[in-house]
């Protein structure tokens, strides 16, 4: 019987994803890691984590106006600031609400993930998508790799044709500035670079290659 989506088991305390029958599933951040695509700055710095875990839940809850401000922490307020900012500029840009922050997989390929946030522009006679992933660091190009592969689970569960492209970026939101920085990500070879990454992590954990220690 083909999975749906609801079948999908997301543990948030320990992040992980599963299926039944199945078991764990990857998700990008643990197949980027495991390939050698995550910095070890990245995978030292709790506090780096927990803050850009923070900045994630402010932008969650102020699309659905459930954001008190007072709560916001010091450091916290450039990034609110920026976002806000990102918003009033892009007036345009509207959220689709169930897809912020919705765990999900693909039942073809058998990864996992949280995509951030995805939203649309209405054109005269389509629609544009634009899927944007929050980061509170610096750029890396493995960014390209984590957005395809949510570009690609959210065109399965939507059943948008292949052929649609999203239009994938990077919004910065950091306690340095209260400027937002939106990067677009425009590498067309994304999608095939992250199945064979995907099918690269799989080959290394059917053999026993996986590094277990440090795990991002």
């Amino acid at each position: 019987m083909p999975f749906i989506e609801s079948d999908l088991i997301y543990d948030d305390e320990k992040h992980t994803y599963s299926l039944p029958g199945i078991g764990v599933l990857p998700g990008p951040s643990v197949v980027l890691d495991q390939m050698g695509f995550v910095s070890e700055f990245a995978k030292s710095s709790p506090k780096a984590r927990r803050f850009g875990h923070h900045a994630h839940k402010m932008v969650q809850l102020d699309i659905n106006n459930n954001l008190d401000e007072n709560t916001l922490s010091e450091g916290l307020l450039n990034s609110f600031k920026a976002w806000r900012k990102f918003r009033k500029d892009n007036p345009q840009l509207i959220p689709i609400l169930d897809r912020i922050e919705k765990p999900s997989f693909h039942p073809i390929y058998l990864y996992a993930g949280t995509p951030d946030l995805l939203m649309y522009e209405q054109k005269k006679n389509y629609i544009d998508y634009h899927l944007i992933d929050i980061k509170t660091g610096c750029y890396s190009p493995s960014y390209e790799l984590q957005t395809a592969a949510y570009e690609g689970i959210l065109k399965h569960w939507m059943k948008l044709r292949p052929s649609i492209q999203f239009k994938r970026s990077i919004l910065f939101l950091n306690d340095k500035t209260d400027e937002p920085k939106l990067q677009p990500l425009t590498d067309k070879t994304a999608w095939n670079a992250w199945l064979n990454t995907l099918g690269c992590y799989n080959w290394k954990k059917l053999n026993g290659y996986l590094n277990t220690k440090d795990q991002f």
